[in-house]
């Protein structure tokens, strides 16, 4: 989890071809996955490099246990407005329908100010007009 939510994408490439858990860590604790979706340790870039990582070495984009009490993948994405990792999730079936709190990711993104302008920021770096 350390590892993903500093986006050190070596480190996580090196532990998950050693045959480290993806999903590593704790039924009580957000997954390796969430951690790099929604740390403000790590850059963009190096947050996109360990999500497609941890996503080819089979994690899990669902939410299980007392995990349901933490953000899912999707909305630590939508709340810190790192809208480039929201394709990759949603592509490997992360339902875009899918609530915390009674609250879709996009009504996430759009009442988080640190968001910025985040519904183009979703139609830009999210979909192209087919999926619109």
């Amino acid at each position: 989890g350390e590892y993903a939510r500093h986006g050190n994408h070596e480190a996580c490439r090196v532990l998950l071809e050693a045959g480290a858990d993806p999903d590593g860590g704790s039924m009580f604790s957000p997954s390796p996955l969430c951690y790099a979706t929604n740390s403000s340790y790590s850059t963009y870039e190096d947050a996109l490099a360990v999500v497609q990582l941890l996503l080819k070495h089979g994690a899990k984009t669902g939410m299980s246990g007392a995990q349901q009490d933490f953000p899912g993948p999707l909305f630590g994405a939508s709340m810190n407005g790192r809208t480039p990792l929201i394709k990759p999730l949603v592509m490997a079936g992360v339902p875009l329908e899918s609530t915390f709190a009674s609250v879709t990711p996009l009504g996430w993104a759009c009442a988080t100010p640190s968001a910025g302008s985040t519904h183009s920021r979703w139609r830009n770096d999210c979909w192209d007009d087919q999926h619109l």
